[in-house]
């Protein structure tokens, strides 16, 4: 499936996978499955795109589940988001 995938798109997928613990990796899990979106849509890709969307939206989501914001402050939950 990565062949069918753009260099742009790859590096970004590599990027995260590197980064897992960042605070940016939610948003940039959030622009792959952007990305993914027009594979989709025009038909390529087919089942491998779809369960990598699937595991990006699970990440984002475990991702924002997992942030303990009753402990930060307004502006760290600002800065986080």
């Amino acid at each position: 499936m990565q062949g069918d995938l753009d260099d742009e798109l790859k590096g970004m997928l590599w990027e995260l996978v590197d980064n897992q613990g960042e605070w940016w990796a939610a948003g940039k899990a959030l622009e792959c499955r952007q990305r993914l979106e027009g594979y989709w849509r025009a038909g390529t890709g087919g089942r491998d795109v779809f369960l990598l969307d699937t595991v990006l939206e699970k990440f984002v989501r475990m991702n924002c589940e997992s942030q303990d914001l009753e402990n930060m402050d307004r502006d760290a939950q600002v800065r986080q988001w």
